[in-house]
């Protein structure tokens, strides 16, 4: 499965696909290959991943959405490790949706992501600030 996912992805990370296209229908195939994936796949997915283009990598942050799934947990985690600010910015904004008790307390104890969050914060636009905000209320840093 891993390897259908990585081929759609690459597919979609080319110019000349409609960015809606992608949110509104390819998005949905990619978070169904996603969920059928083995944890062989996932062993493939995190030894690709560092390798993987930016716009590649958005595409993966956007579709992990199984907030009961570790190794999505994980490769987000994983992917907030970058120097793009999109990229960051999609990851956290994914997060979110796997605030529950245990990853609360994992995401409580990244105190390098947390402080990178708290001082892009004030420097962002609106909606990322509204959303940083509310990532940080969620783990219980205001």
């Amino acid at each position: 499965m891993y390897t259908k996912l990585n081929e759609y992805l690459q597919e979609f990370s080319k110019e000349d696909y409609a960015v809606d296209y992608w949110y509104d229908v390819g998005s949905d195939f990619a978070t169904g290959l996603i969920s059928k994936f083995s944890e062989s796949d996932w062993k493939d997915l995190f030894a690709e991943l560092p390798n993987k283009p930016v716009m590649w990598q958005q595409r993966l942050a956007y579709c992990l959405e199984d907030n009961t799934d570790t190794n999505q947990f994980a490769a987000l985690i994983k992917m907030t490790d970058t120097t793009d600010k999109e990229l960051f910015e999609i990851c956290v904004d994914s997060l979110r949706g796997f605030i529950n008790d245990d990853n609360k307390q994992i995401l409580l104890k990244n105190s390098k992501l947390n402080e990178r969050i708290t001082m892009l914060k004030d420097s962002s636009g609106d909606a990322v600030k509204m959303m940083f905000s509310d990532y940080l209320r969620k783990i219980d840093i205001t």
